[in-house]
């Protein structure tokens, strides 16, 4: 896969975050005996990766930086938000990515997203969860 070899290359190159990566898509590999797909930021041909990602039934994907905002891929469910980015925005973007309803899916509908124990991310988090645990009920209650 394109970023898979563009990922060694950084390795190859000293770049530690590309080492990271590669060792957590062997890890993955490993675990699950499926090859992940890999997207790294700096690649030029990581939004390639993940357009053919979007299209594809491949279930893993592997990427630094690059499943935030202007990302469209429905079905993913499982993330683990590993940056050091910390803004509210872009914590709800990637939020966003894994929490989205699929009516063809019916109920009940599960994501997870693992974050690190940071006071400020846990901060977000949990107001994204009171944010949406209010309901509205869809019939008005007759009340006398």
């Amino acid at each position: 896969m394109v970023g898979r070899k563009r990922a060694e290359a950084h390795q190859g190159r000293g770049n530690r975050r590309a080492s990271q990566l590669l060792k957590l898509a062997q890890q993955l590999g490993r675990a699950t005996g499926v090859t992940p797909a890999i997207a790294i930021s700096d690649d030029p041909d990581s939004s390639d990766v993940i357009k053919s990602f979007a299209q594809s039934s491949e279930r893993w994907l592997v990427a630094v930086n690059m499943v935030s905002e202007g990302v469209d891929i429905p079905r993913l469910r499982v993330g683990v938000y590993a940056t050091n980015v910390s803004t509210e925005m872009y914590f709800r973007q990637v939020v966003g990515r894994f929490v989205r309803m699929r009516p063809e899916l019916g109920a009940p509908q599960r994501a997870w997203l693992y974050v690190p124990k940071d006071p400020v991310l846990m901060q977000y988090a949990q107001a994204i969860q009171a944010e949406r645990q209010h309901a509205i009920p869809l019939e008005p209650s007759v009340e006398a």
